[in-house]
């Protein structure tokens, strides 16, 4: 008995097959950035060499003029509205100091922030202290998921008698979109 195989054939067919998974793949795949309009934010504790907190500052850009809300979760004040009036230029927000965690804040704490705008913007912050300064990225609430991984060092190991230990490990901050 003879098999004939028609290599045309068959190659034709897998390159159909890739061309239209990768055409669904495509279709349902959502468009990660950092841009976004809603924003829940938290500032980790920086251990700079000064106590009288950090000077804690968000930064807001986006590629058309638009207006947004910072809501501070510390004392439930009133919202505050800003209108960003120049598009690729960063409109700088101070933070109040106390909204910072700190190594007493290890439970469920009101100390966050909340972003909103009417358009897409993109959300960076800065925590400065003297000779430190933190720095992130927000993530708008649009791309979260319920899953992540921390990736976590060892900053620093200091000899004291017989045990070692490392002087600041890394930290998180988990913010709760809503109850429960």
């Amino acid at each position: 008995m003879k098999i004939y195989i028609n290599y045309n054939k068959i190659v034709t067919f897998c390159i159909a097959i890739y061309f239209i998974t990768s055409q669904l793949i495509q279709a349902q795949t959502v468009r990660s950035d950092t841009r976004g309009k809603q924003f829940y934010i938290a500032f980790m504790e920086n251990l700079g060499s000064n106590t009288n907190g950090s000077k804690l500052r968000l930064y807001a850009s986006c590629d058309k003029l638009t207006k947004l809300k910072i809501i501070l979760n510390n004392n439930f004040s009133a919202p505050i509205n800003y209108d960003i009036q120049q598009v690729n230029t960063p409109l700088e927000i101070k933070i109040p100091f106390n909204l910072e965690l700190d190594n007493s804040n290890t439970g469920v704490s009101n100390k966050s922030v909340i972003v909103e705008a009417d358009d897409e913007i993109t959300i960076y912050g800065v925590s400065i202290r003297d000779k430190s300064a933190d720095a992130f990225v927000a993530i708008p609430e649009k791309v979260l998921t319920p899953r992540y991984i921390v990736l976590s060092y060892s900053n620093g190991y200091l000899i004291q008698g017989n045990n070692g230990t490392f002087d600041t490990p890394s930290e998180f901050a988990v913010v709760a979109t809503a109850d429960n």
